[in-house]
């Protein structure tokens, strides 16, 4: 199935993606997945995924992601 046909599929049976922030039920951080439209948009409100279109930026580290305060020793 090519992505047209399955984004044409996915619009005809009220099913969007969004892509996961984190860890969630059976899901990984990246993993895109289809719910129907209420799911996910609870889904997207809780932080726990964004929309599809969404997710390069979302993924993206931070600047100071990598900046631990941590003095060991």
């Amino acid at each position: 199935m090519s992505k047209l046909t399955g984004k044409v599929a996915s619009v005809q049976n009220g099913r969007v993606a969004v892509t996961f922030l984190g860890p969630f039920s059976r899901y990984s951080r990246g993993d895109v997945a289809c719910f129907d439209s209420a799911v996910a948009q609870d889904m997207v409100d809780r932080n726990i995924a964004v929309w599809a279109k969404d997710a390069e930026r979302a993924l993206q580290p931070n600047k100071d992601d990598d900046a631990h305060d941590t003095d060991i020793g």
